[in-house]
């Protein structure tokens, strides 16, 4: 008579044959679908800050997670073979997008074109709303609204506010895939040096 049950059959397995399970995005990088995936389709993991790691596939795809390299690293090479899946979607998907950026972006103080590149950590950003304004290119700007937190102000007697000159929705955009990229860090200068045509101010 064999002697057989579910958790000693699973035990015999093949490591390779656990299965992830995980959130990703969809194109526009804010909403998220579920995706399962073998550990073998695991090619490593990379840290990617002091909150966040990055599951590279052998595919090539990668996947933001919102845990520290080395507990990233433990549960996928060091498992706990009694349980058959790796439930990582409570790390995944709205986790990593709720991770906050250190942030660069040329700034325009209101009503002028007086513009000077800011550094600032995203959770610094108290508000951040549509602002309609016939000089930057795309015809609408970004209303940043700084909370008491920031050391500095972009401009002096603004009420810790300035302008971002890019369309709202593109912001958003920029910030979520750059979270679900792995990315500490989101340089939107370079966005402007990269995108000359779309984003800044119109030329005199």
């Amino acid at each position: 008579m064999n002697d057989f049950s579910p958790k000693s059959n699973f035990l015999s397995r093949d490591a390779g044959e656990r299965l992830i399970r995980v959130w990703v995005p969809d194109e526009d990088g804010t909403t998220f679908l579920p995706f399962s995936f073998s550990i073998a389709a695991v090619e490593g993991v990379m840290g990617a800050g002091e909150k966040r790691s990055t599951l590279i596939l052998r595919s090539g795809m990668k996947i933001a997670v919102a845990l520290p390299h080395e507990d990233l690293e433990k549960k996928i090479y060091t498992p706990d073979f009694r349980e058959p899946v790796l439930d990582l979607r409570n790390v995944t998907g709205s986790a990593v997008i709720s991770l906050h950026l250190n942030m660069r972006a040329l700034l325009r103080r209101e009503n002028t074109n007086s513009v000077v590149v800011h550094d600032f950590p995203e959770v610094n950003i108290a508000s951040a709303e549509h602002y309609e304004t016939g000089r930057s290119k795309s015809g609408k700007s970004i209303k940043i609204k700084f909370n008491a937190a920031a050391q500095r102000p972009p401009f002096a007697g603004t009420n810790n506010e300035a302008l971002l000159d890019m369309p709202l929705e593109d912001f958003k955009s920029f910030c979520a895939k750059a979270k679900n990229s792995g990315l500490s860090s989101l340089d939107l200068c370079q966005v402007f040096k990269d995108n000359p045509q779309k984003y800044g101010l119109n030329p005199k």
